[in-house]
């Protein structure tokens, strides 16, 4: 998890930020199947982000506010 919710400085309607590896046989339906399903679970939005996604300019703060669950 990283963003407002790993700093702790979320509020209500924040979403949560989850980074994720994945190896590369994953399924054609990442990450939509694993958003829904942590969206029921948590019941706010997700975002679900693999580190290759990250922008260059993000990803050190990224990697170094990330809690890992």
């Amino acid at each position: 998890v990283f963003g407002s919710v790993a700093r702790g400085d979320a509020r209500d309607d924040s979403d949560v930020d989850f980074l994720v590896e994945v190896g590369p046989r994953h399924s054609a339906f990442f990450p939509g199947g694993l958003v829904a399903d942590l969206e029921a679970i948590l019941g706010r939005r997700v975002d679900v982000v693999e580190p290759e996604g990250l922008h260059r300019l993000l990803k050190d703060r990224v990697l170094r506010e990330a809690v890992p669950v």
